[in-house]
């Protein structure tokens, strides 16, 4: 950003009163009025930045959210397709048993 004195710099002007006596301005109201509204603009920008900082956190903590949803439901369908699983196991090996037991019965039945 280039200023009246000629120089670039970057931030807000804060000229010390030497610089602004060399470059011809002094406590006028035009170079004070400048210099506010510079400060505004600055101001603005950086409000500006804090607000597409905070915007682009909202974001991110959003889709973390989401992302911590869908893998809690992802482990409960595991979890219920395990239980699932187990269950037809136990009634396959209380079958298998019972008809073990079917088989003894009636080897010791008498003919």
């Amino acid at each position: 950003m280039r200023w009246s004195d000629g120089h670039e710099r970057a931030g807000i002007r804060a000229d010390p009163p030497e610089e602004r006596h060399r470059a011809g301005g002094g406590q006028g109201g035009a170079e004070q009025g400048d210099s506010e509204g510079q400060v505004e603009v600055e101001r603005a920008k950086v409000a500006g930045k804090v607000a597409e900082i905070n915007a682009e956190a909202e974001k991110k903590r959003r889709l973390s959210s989401i992302a911590k949803a869908e893998t809690e439901a992802q482990v409960l369908v595991r979890r219920a397709k395990s239980e699932a699983q187990r269950q037809r196991l136990l009634a396959a090996q209380d079958a298998e048993r019972q008809r073990a037991l079917g088989e003894i019965e009636l080897e010791r039945r008498p003919n």
